[in-house]
């Protein structure tokens, strides 16, 4: 998917082709046009057919090659053509093709410094990232101090008891780009009566805040150089040779005039826009040769000047180096690693065992939690568990008829009952009157000792204990159905735990694993929210007008150069990534207006999940 750049590239070369369309260029054989520029020089001298191939091989539609553009500017200096408009051609495509390097690399330069202010905004005000801070650069410190001292000794003669006493001379030393802004803030008197350590926290939490501002400064000046690039694009409303002519030096001295390096923090407050602006209207008009030549030094300026200067304030300004930040760390690994390998060396036996039982352990936890209780569930699905059942049906059957032939018994011998009365006497015990047996009973207990030998105490009794049996199968049974009833819902309870355990332990390494593949939005929510929220409050400032000036456009491009970073870490599923960066592009269209890119913010809102506060 392209790039603003890439297309802004593409509209200014559709442009071109526009306006040469209709220029006489077609006098040489197209036979002609498959030879290489610089052989056709070499080989004819040709310097007409090498500036028509040169033009053509110069390819706006992807990232334009530097180095071959400058040995063809350098070539055409050396020759001359009678062609206007091919020479016209010819540097038209390589100045469009110098602006889109510079308009690439400048924005480019901008993601960097908005790193290093994200860096730096989040250790400013947090006293633990701050003594962090502070001991990771304390070994850097200690250096400047006591180079900065050795030299002092050697000019001034004083004692080192007496540089390393004064406060001013320690903390000038350890900050030697900012305590001294900061000392002169303060009263003299306060300086010297406050603690060293208090005054080494404030200078800390100072040099932080100063970075900050610096970084925010230069970027905004960037981003004034990316918004004149856009307000003078060239070629857009050109119609003819002298419009080209005139456009061509606008441009030109536009581009010489963001060059110039921003040293400092005052020469950065005085790029001024509108300046800019009204000396670019006061130019003269250049001719082709003069063109190439200044396009060449802005090639070189770029390289050996601006380039070199963007660089060395991210060096200053920017977050500390590799080894500084992970030098604390590396020591306290490599003590704890020479630490864990004596202990590894001295228990490795006991470290196998313990993997070894680790292994074991995994595994019966597989096998006997989860894959036997699913089984286990998967049986009593399909009916095929019995192990709930706590009594037989024959069992309970087979006592009920006995105590029907004990009652039988008993009727037929003690009263001479007939078989009808038998039944019914049989019925109403089934529904659970005993009265019957209990009656015989009262009689029986009435004489207990005799009756136990001669009478029927003891048969009594024995149907009494009969009856209790067959109720407490009664009771067992409907036990039993309760029990079947819910076996499903105990074969789940027993698989549970073993589950709930095994999905925990699973989704804490998904969540490991999509923070190391990138994909888990979460970590980049906030800084794509707060990004979304300066664009939206440099929308809301500008809200009176239509348009944005030259630098909140620039700011614009480059907040929104910082979004299509973060939307790599975005999901290609679904078309999410596309999407996201096609709202992205209807941000930095500036054929929009203000109230249209609110209205963009506003759908992204509803859009994106990732863009909304509950996910902070």
């Amino acid at each position: 998917m392209t790039d603003f750049v890439q297309e802004q590239l593409n509209k200014l070369n559709s442009t071109l082709l526009d306006l040469f369309q209709n220029q006489n260029l077609n006098s040489l054989p197209l036979s002609s046009l498959t030879t290489d520029p610089i052989q056709a020089l070499q080989k004819d001298q040709n310097v007409e057919l090498f500036t028509r191939l040169a033009s053509r091989d110069i390819d706006l539609t992807n990232t334009p090659d530097i180095e071959l553009l400058q040995k063809y500017l350098k070539l055409y200096l050396n020759q001359a053509t009678n062609n206007d408009s091919l020479d016209w051609l010819f540097i038209t495509k390589c100045m469009v093709a110098i602006y889109g390097f510079l308009l690439r690399n400048i924005l480019n330069s901008t993601l960097p410094l908005s790193e290093a202010i994200q860096y730096w905004n989040g250790i400013y005000g947090s006293r633990r990232y701050e003594a962090y801070y502070a001991l990771q650069t304390l070994p850097i410190r200690i250096g400047y101090l006591g180079i900065n001292t050795v030299k002092k000794m050697r000019t001034t003669h004083l004692g080192l008891k007496n540089l390393i006493d004064s406060p001013e001379n320690l903390f000038l030393n350890m900050f030697p780009m900012h305590a001294r802004d900061w000392i002169k803030k303060e009263k003299a008197f306060r300086f010297f009566s406050v603690k060293k350590a208090s005054i080494f926290k404030q200078l800390i939490h100072e040099e932080i805040r100063q970075k900050i501002h610096a970084l925010d400064l230069f970027r905004t000046r960037q981003a004034s150089r990316l918004g004149l690039l856009i307000k003078l694009t060239p070629f857009m409303t050109t119609t003819d040779n002298n419009d080209i002519a005139t456009q061509s030096s606008q441009c030109l001295s536009m581009m010489k005039h963001i060059l110039i390096p921003l040293t400092s923090i005052k020469t950065i407050n005085d790029f001024q826009v509108n300046e800019t602006l009204d000396y670019i209207e006061t130019i003269s008009i250049l001719q082709p040769n003069d063109i190439a030549k200044e396009l060449l030094d802005i090639i070189d300026d770029w390289n050996n000047k601006c380039h070199v200067n963007i660089t060395s304030i991210k060096d200053i300004h920017g977050p500390p180096s590799v080894l500084t930040r992970y030098w604390i760390p590396a020591v306290v690994g490599y003590f704890a690693g020479n630490t864990a390998i004596q202990i590894i060396t001295e228990k490795q036996d006991d470290i196998i065992e313990w993997f070894s039982e680790l292994g074991i352990t995994a595994k019966d936890f597989c096998f006997h939690w989860i894959w036997e209780p699913v089984l286990q569930v998967w049986d009593t699905i399909r009916l095929k568990d019995e192990k709930l059942s706590i009594l037989g049906k024959e069992g309970l059957r087979s006592d009920i008829e006995s105590l029907e032939r004990m009652l039988s018994e008993f009727a037929r011998d003690r009263y001479h009952m007939p078989d009808s009365e038998i039944n019914n006497i049989v019925q109403s015990v089934r529904g659970g009157d005993m009265s019957f047996v209990l009656k015989a009973y009262e009689e029986e207990i009435k004489h207990p000792f005799r009756n136990a030998i001669h009478g029927d105490l003891v048969q009594t009794l024995l149907i009494q204990v009969q009856k209790t049996k067959v109720d407490v199968d009664l009771a067992m049974t409907a036990l039993d159905k309760l029990l079947k009833s819910n076996e499903l819902n105990f074969a789940f309870l027993a698989v549970a735990p073993s589950m709930l355990i095994t999905w925990g332990a699973l989704s804490w390494l998904k969540r490991i694993w999509q923070r190391r593949s990138g994909r888990n939005i979460g970590l980049i929510g906030l800084p794509i929210r707060q990004t979304m929220r300066r664009i939206e409050r440099l929308f809301n400032l500008s809200s009176d007008s239509n348009t944005l000036d030259c630098e909140s456009q620039g700011i614009l491009l480059c907040e929104v150069h910082l979004l299509r970073s973060y939307s790599l870490h975005l999901s290609m599923r679904n078309s999410i990534r596309e999407l996201f960066i096609e709202d992205l592009r209807d941000l930095e269209n500036p054929r929009l207006t203000v109230k249209q890119k609110l209205e963009t913010i506003e759908r992204m809102t509803r859009s994106w999940s990732f863009l909304r506060p509950c996910h902070i």
